[in-house]
């Protein structure tokens, strides 16, 4: 191979860095009239699984009021861009119209394949940095004029496609396991139930007199931008199974800090303010 075919080689097979906003639009398209234009689902953030690409549940503009307007086509990328720690992504698969909390990605131009947008925008440096650009206490929002900068590594269109394939069969597999674990849950607590009927305990009491000490809620330490050694749970780290480790970020310590400091057995409730979220537990 002589020294120009190597450099077309290696031209051909190179990664180009990209923002966001050079390959991806940020679709800004409203409906009012939904019902009488053949539009008849709507979604909102808490029809959205986090890291589940597939959209299993939506509502329905017959029977429900809802003030959305903004109207979503079949194959574009639907993100929460509210508490984006929840990470929220799905593929939509109808036409409908969504809440205002959530922005409607499509590819622009030719350089992106749109198979692979999702996978881009549910990827962990994504992620990374909707979180870096979110602000807002309750509720914190990332905008599409921050997240328009995001930059990666684009591969060429042959590339892209076979990492598309992979990752739609590894997503696959995912679902499927997801689904099982869905299964062997809703059996589990059927079981319980089943048991604790059986039992006939027959005795109440009040859940505060379950506690040595009372609980604590309503206060986060002062976040740090930099590692400090010491960290405080995210939302993340509660689940429908449970307690997930690894949800964590630095945090500067104060003297208010102390009555939050987490012992192993401790039990964790979300008081999330979202119907989706509030009442999940788990055992630190």
């Amino acid at each position: 191979m002589t020294s120009m075919q190597e450099e077309k080689h290696i031209h051909s097979g190179s990664r180009k860095l990209v923002k966001f906003g050079d390959v991806v639009r940020d679709v800004k398209e409203t409906e009012k009239n939904p019902l009488e234009n053949g539009l008849d689902r709507y979604v909102g953030l808490e029809h959205i699984e986090p890291e589940n690409l597939r959209l299993s549940q939506w509502g329905d503009l017959k029977q429900d009021e809802v003030s959305f307007t903004k109207r979503f086509r079949k194959g574009e990328v639907l993100f929460a861009k509210r508490r984006a720690y929840q990470r929220k992504v799905a593929v939509a698969d109808f036409d409908g119209i969504c809440s205002s909390d959530i922005l409607t990605f499509e590819p622009k131009g030719d350089d992106l394949l749109p198979e692979l947008l999702p996978y881009i925008v549910q990827s962990d440096a994504f992620f990374d940095h909707a979180l870096g650009t979110s602000s807002g206490s309750l509720s914190p929002r990332t905008r599409w004029s921050q997240l328009k900068d995001f930059e990666f590594p684009l591969p060429p269109k042959e590339e892209q496609r076979r990492i598309a394939e992979l990752l739609k069969t590894a997503s696959s597999v995912i679902q499927s396991t997801r689904e099982v674990i869905d299964s062997t849950n809703f059996a589990r607590r059927r079981v319980l139930a089943s048991s604790l009927g059986e039992l006939g305990l027959g005795k109440s009491v009040s859940f505060n007199t379950l506690w040595s000490d009372s609980p604590f809620s309503g206060y986060s330490p002062v976040p740090a931008p930099q590692e400090t050694g010491h960290y405080v749970l995210t939302l993340s780290a509660l689940s429908h199974d449970g307690y997930v480790p690894g949800w964590v970020k630095p945090v500067n310590l104060d003297h208010r800090s102390q009555a939050t400091i987490l012992r192993k057995g401790d039990l964790l409730i979300s008081r999330s303010n979202t119907t989706e979220l509030v009442g999940l537990t788990g055992i630190f």
